[in-house]
């Protein structure tokens, strides 16, 4: 027998003088199901009453068996798309613990300098992975939220003079594929790096910023990280208030 709620519905609709369009779940006599794609006209008189309805009917029962398989080979692909990202991301956390144990292990200031380097970057990937695992979602990453997780990480990390220096963070929100994802975020990282070791000597105070702007009139994104560190000798001029100075990067 036919879904009573559905019958109710496609006779209140040809009452009404309306049309109904659906899908039915409908019974045959040995009690098997199949499905019907349903389309319901009313035929009115020239007083407008209902005289009699032309319904259309058609056995959709492969197109729907179909998507099932379809659908059910998805979320297959899915499951296995968020495994594969789970197990990178765990991988490269194993890879920045060996490099963290190498780092505690070495005498030399410079070769701790490059291990803590390759942590920071090998995190950088780690955190797409993490983020493209937590939410499910494998087309595309929302770009200004993984740069404000990453850069507040790596400015945590890295900042040796908690207090002095501040981030500000002016992020749009936009989804970009994995490809485009991790070249700026170890852009970002390496940019916010630099200004961390050289911009802020000892004592020194001041601000870093991080933007992400969408470029006027073109499809391209501006990624901006810009810092009132001491600047470069041939660009510091003497008894200028500090500002943001920085480095622009446009992505595709």
């Amino acid at each position: 027998m036919t879904d009573p709620e559905m019958v109710g519905r496609i006779r209140l609709a040809a009452k009404e003088g309306g049309h109904f369009d659906g899908e039915i779940l409908s019974y045959r006599k040995d009690g098997t199901t199949f499905w019907n794609e349903l389309t319901v006209s009313p035929v009115l008189d020239p007083r407008g009453r209902l005289t009699h309805v032309i319904a259309i009917v058609r056995d959709v029962s492969e197109r729907k068996k179909a998507d099932g398989a379809l659908l059910k080979s998805l979320h297959e692909k899915g499951a296995l798309l968020k495994e594969v990202h789970h197990r990178v991301k765990n991988n490269l956390q194993v890879i920045t613990r060996l490099l963290r144990l190498e780092t505690g292990r070495s005498k030399h200031p410079a070769t701790k300098s490059v291990l803590k380097d390759m942590q920071a970057r090998i995190q950088a990937m780690a955190l797409l992975h993490e983020t493209l695992y937590r939410t499910g979602t494998f087309a595309g990453v929302d770009l200004g939220a993984y740069l404000k997780q990453l850069a507040t990480q790596s400015f945590r990390a890295l900042n040796a003079q908690p207090g002095h220096i501040r981030l500000d963070l002016d992020l749009a929100s936009v989804r970009v594929g994995m490809e485009q994802a991790i070249p700026c975020g170890l852009l970002v990282n390496e940019l916010l790096s630099n200004a961390l070791k050289h911009g802020f000597p000892s004592g020194h105070t001041g601000g870093m910023k991080v933007e992400l702007l969408p470029v006027e009139g073109c499809r391209q994104l501006l990624i901006r990280v810009r810092d009132t560190g001491v600047g470069l000798p041939w660009v510091r001029r003497p008894g200028l208030s500090p500002r943001y100075r920085g480095h622009h990067l446009t992505c595709a």
